[in-house]
């Protein structure tokens, strides 16, 4: 039976010992409970509304599974794992139970535009661009980030060979820490899965769905998500599902099993054990893994010395050839009739040359038309040239539907005329030479022209990306025009790089909803979290929004459009989605109430 303690007799719960909040409950500092793995532990109150749903046995079954397990190996799970210790009860009733605090290790110091700060290292830390890692103050190593990987295997080996699945995997429910060895730990224990029985109903973070029709919560359906985080991971982007945006040096046995863990069939996905096996090796083969190089970017309009030389030394060696092959004429016989066979081989190779230099300046023609139509070039660079390197997408730019028809006009146009010109100047750069001066010097300048052309395209596309990037942050996601929408509230907001971005709060409904029961969040174009009521419930007025800056709440009980903060002195500043909250009232008798970023945090 588990083991259960008195809810007045862990220690004082107010709010002098409150450690944080969210949809489930609360968490307090447990002082008097001390247990023989670790004398800080903490507790987890659920809310009234919330235990009521809860299957209580399975949850019971928790410490139970904790307490089989011997002193020994207990001690191995609650290493990596917050994981319930015992029950608490207030007058007979289960209200909640505790577990280990988060050991320190597991904690790390960040750079924000408003100073250091210490925060929980959760594994989204790594799953962003190595620029914003960098931003951020962190250095962390393509090695680290595999072993790290590494070690969330393992731990996933240990749970699966207990009947243990994790079930909703997420960058939030796990924690690393690089302090030798490299360590992770999972939190949100109770939502797992132990010998197929849940505490509650199987949720999913958006973002990290499983393929539809399958099972939640088990050892394959685990395996996906971990074959996404390893993706994500390595690829610093915290949307991708593609394989094809692993780093090309990423070691071939891990891009297999990625593959495998997301678009193979679930019985082909790599275990745990398989994936640990395959990291490892991975890590004792390639003593040095850098992933992710930075090459050293060419002066725009400098074309390499190479492709020059090729044009200057070729040159000399056939003219000479040509020139060897005709025997030269004494000058007392030049006016003399030449035989009859050098006749026909001069005026044959006249004619040869003649038909060529027609050849090249058709060729020149249709290819000055091409570049002048303007059409012609666009349509090759939008259409073509962007599956090349040359307009090689930006990680930065996540969903591609923020890329207006001709928001790249200038890059896709000059990325198609870097074609037409390398073509030119291939043609008229073939042998022969002789004879077709002009010619050959037009198409040595054309190619010197190909990479003047590539650079300004390159340069070009940035740019366009840059603002794709930036529209991605500071302009509303198409929410109205995909979903029903019952009102929005959008919010002129910053990062930590102090950056614009617009937030939106979208009141909607479920398919089966008859009023407006569901909240979705967006930061730009990036989904940040939901509140969801039964289908027969539906949110109300009054609506409020309030943040400390302000002197008192603002009523908001239909959309607003462009919320921000205004100083004492009347300056327009953006406002912190950290603090800045709205509070809902619902048919259901209880107000919901959320942080634009602190929704994220409970699903």
């Amino acid at each position: 039976m588990a083991r259960t303690f008195e809810r007045s007799t862990i220690g004082p719960i107010d709010g002098s010992t409150k450690i944080a909040a969210g949809g489930q409950g609360t968490v307090y500092h447990a002082s008097k409970v001390k247990t023989s793995f670790t004398s800080n532990m903490v507790y987890k109150e659920y809310k009234p509304e919330v235990i009521s749903k809860l299957s209580r046995s399975a949850l019971a079954a928790m410490p139970d599974f904790l307490e089989k397990l011997g002193h020994s190996e207990a001690s191995k799970l609650i290493e990596f794992a917050a994981w319930p210790c015992a029950l608490v009860t207030n007058a007979g009733s289960v209200t909640g139970f505790v577990m280990p605090a988060i050991p320190q290790r597991f904690f790390m110091t960040i750079n924000l535009a408003s100073g250091p700060k210490r925060v929980a290292a959760e594994v989204q830390h790594i799953m962003n661009s190595r620029l914003v890692d960098a931003n951020r103050g962190l250095k962390i190593t393509d090695r680290q980030r595999v072993e790290v990987l590494k070690e969330v295997a393992e731990a996933l080996a240990k749970l699966h060979a207990r009947s243990v699945t994790v079930g909703d995997i997420s960058p939030k429910n796990l924690l690393f820490s690089l302090s030798p060895p490299v360590s992770v730990y999972f939190i949100d224990t109770d939502a797992m899965r132990v010998a197929s029985r849940s505490v509650a109903t199987q949720l999913e973070t958006p973002g990290w769905e499983i393929p539809s029709g399958e099972e939640l919560a088990t050892a394959q359906s685990d395996m996906y998500k971990f074959g996404l985080m390893v993706l994500r991971v390595l690829v610093g982007d915290q949307g991708t599902r593609s394989p094809d945006q692993l780093p090309t040096k990423t070691p071939s046995a891990i891009k297999t099993a990625v593959r495998a863990s997301i678009t193979g069939p679930k019985t082909g996905r790599p275990s745990a054990a398989q994936w640990h096996q395959i990291l490892d090796t991975a890590l004792r083969t390639h003593k040095v893994l850098n992933l992710v190089a930075v090459p050293k970017p060419t002066p725009a309009g400098a074309p390499p010395t190479r492709q020059r030389a090729t044009v200057a030394t070729t040159a000399g060696p056939s003219q000479a050839a040509y020139t060897s092959s005709t025997p030269s004429t004494p000058s007392s016989t030049r006016n003399s009739p030449p035989p009859t066979s050098q006749n026909r081989q001069a005026a044959a190779a006249s004619a040869m040359v003649k038909a060529r230099l027609a050849h090249d300046w058709t060729v020149i023609g249709w290819g000055v038309t091409a570049v002048v139509t303007v059409l012609a070039p666009y349509l090759l660079g939008h259409l073509v040239m962007r599956r090349t390197a040359l307009l090689a997408p930006s990680e930065a730019v996540y969903d591609g539907a923020v890329r207006g028809v001709f928001d790249a006009f200038l890059a896709d146009y000059l990325a198609g005329v870097v074609v037409i010109l390398a073509l030119l100047a291939a043609f008229l750069l073939l042998r022969p030479w002789h004879g077709r001066v002009i010619t050959v010097v037009i198409g040595a300048a054309l190619l010197i022209s190909t990479f003047v052309a590539a650079g300004k395209a390159s340069t070009a596309w940035a740019s366009a990306e840059a603002d794709a990037a930036e529209k991605l942050r500071t302009t509303a996601f198409p929410f109205q025009k995909r979903y029903k929408t019952c009102e929005v509230w959008t919010f002129n907001g910053e990062n930590g790089l102090q950056q614009a971005e617009l937030w939106q709060v979208y009141l909607t409904s479920t398919v089966s909803a008859s009023g407006c029961n569901k909240i979705e969040v967006y930061r730009g174009w990036t989904f940040v979290g939901y509140r969801q009521l039964r289908s027969d419930l539906e949110f109300q007025s009054p609506v409020t929004i309030s943040n400390p800056g302000w002197m008192e709440p603002l009523n908001a009980d239909s959309g607003l459009l462009g919320v921000q903060t205004t100083t004492a002195a009347g300056i327009d500043e953006p406002v912190n989605p950290v603090v800045t909250s709205m509070q809902f009232a619902t048919s259901g008798g209880y107000p919901v109430s959320f942080s634009l970023d602190g929704i994220r945090q409970h699903q």
